[in-house]
């Protein structure tokens, strides 16, 4: 299923494979706002993609 992470700067992710999409927010998290993200997290803020 594909699922989406928007983050409040605009940035967003989209991927079907949860691995990638934790991955990304990761990244995203600390090398842009400089904050830890764990796996839970991450997926904690994904939604489906319709």
């Amino acid at each position: 299923m594909l699922k989406r992470v928007r983050c409040d700067c605009g940035w967003a992710v989209e991927s079907a494979d949860e691995d990638e999409l934790v991955a990304e927010v990761q990244r995203h998290a600390q090398e842009v706002h400089h904050l830890g993200v764990t796996r839970v997290q991450a997926l904690s803020l994904a939604v489906p993609v319709e």
